[in-house]
């Protein structure tokens, strides 16, 4: 993490966006959202018996759910009924939860910690599916290592939020916090579109913005997994995404709950291991503009399904290194055993 004032003075700061800010919009109600196509039940029985409920974000937390959409009879099973909601932003789903609108809800990791410190009994996480989707890349200027980094300008977005959390813990890794020149933009957009118009630059990018700017222009390379570095450094993993199941769902239905994590493990591998189909099934759900550009990103969004004490093992570790970057990225404190659905 960054301690010196010199590289907090270094900073341009661009209207940033607080993740922790959520909070404030949790009893608000949120009008706009997409339905994902290839949903089982457009409008299932509020409290149905067989019935989940599933949000999810529009990007890699969705990848690997798209098979499940598409087909749910093959995931699910004839008895269980499902529908899928595909939302924008994170910050039209907690509503949701709260209200008790969906079952389960595929978000930010940090943003289930932030949840869970304002209501204990609203939701425990019940897997994790998504994890490092962060990279730097370059265009003109050869980067090899972290070290390199020493000096140079880089581009990101995610001031205040888990990027800056990730990237902050690399290079205080590598005594690099007053040598690094981040620069904040507003979006993952921006960054893309300064990296494309420049001659020469650095950026941090997530997937699958990193496949779409090199698929526009060849001479921008992938230089640093930042979640290998955040690993090398922490001894944990970068958590992007997880599935939260909401509590009174789950000790109710942990029969469905068990039924739909199966599907889920089976849906996230069938997205790993046939790239080619499930590219479709992703562009078709305007996840990314191309079938193309989704079969190249699949490989770095690090989709997956984690399940049972291996999500406490590997959350934990992740949640207590963005505490001590920023402890309003995990709602000021650190979640206890009972966050973890098991």
């Amino acid at each position: 993490m960054t301690t010196s004032a010199q590289a907090a003075n270094q900073r341009t700061r661009h209207r940033p966006v607080i993740l922790f800010s959520l909070v404030t919009a949790l009893f608000a109600l949120v009008l706009s959202g997409c339905s994902a196509s290839g949903t089982r039940s457009s409008a299932p029985e509020s409290g149905a018996s067989n019935t989940i409920r599933v949000a999810s974000l529009k990007g890699p937390t969705t990848m690997g759910l798209v098979s499940m959409i598409s087909d749910p009879d093959s995931y699910l099973g004839d008895a269980v009924s499902a529908s899928f909601d595909m939302e924008g932003t994170a910050d039209a789903i907690t509503p949701k939860l709260v209200s008790g609108g969906i079952d389960v809800a595929f978000i930010p990791a940090n943003l289930a910690a932030v949840l869970y410190s304002k209501d204990p009994e609203m939701i425990q996480v019940a897997a994790i599916t998504t994890l490092n989707v962060l990279y730097v890349v370059t265009k003109g200027v050869d980067i090899e290592s972290v070290d390199d980094l020493t000096g140079q300008i880089v581009y990101s977005t995610g001031l205040g939020t888990t990027p800056e959390a990730v990237l902050d813990t690399v290079l205080a890794a590598h005594n690099l916090s007053d040598q690094v020149h981040v620069r904040y933009l507003s979006e993952a957009s921006e960054v893309a579109a300064r990296l494309a118009s420049s001659s020469q630059a650095i950026a941090v990018l997530p997937e699958p913005y990193v496949t779409a700017a090199m698929s526009k222009d060849p001479s921008i390379k992938v230089a640093i997994d930042l979640g290998v570095q955040f690993q090398a450094a922490t001894g944990s993993p970068v958590v992007s995404g997880v599935a939260v199941v909401r509590q009174e769902y789950a000790d109710t239905h942990s029969d469905l709950v068990q039924t739909f994590l199966k599907g889920l493990a089976r849906s996230a591998s069938h997205t790993v291991s046939s790239p080619d189909t499930t590219g479709i099934l992703i562009a078709d759900q305007g996840i990314t503009p191309t079938p193309q550009i989704a079969t190249q990103a699949i490989p770095r969004c690090s989709i997956t399904t984690i399940t049972g004490h291996s999500v406490q093992v590997a959350l934990d570790g992740y949640l207590a290194s963005l505490y001590r970057s920023n402890p309003s990225l995990v709602g000021g404190t650190l979640p206890d055993s009972e966050f973890y659905w098991t």
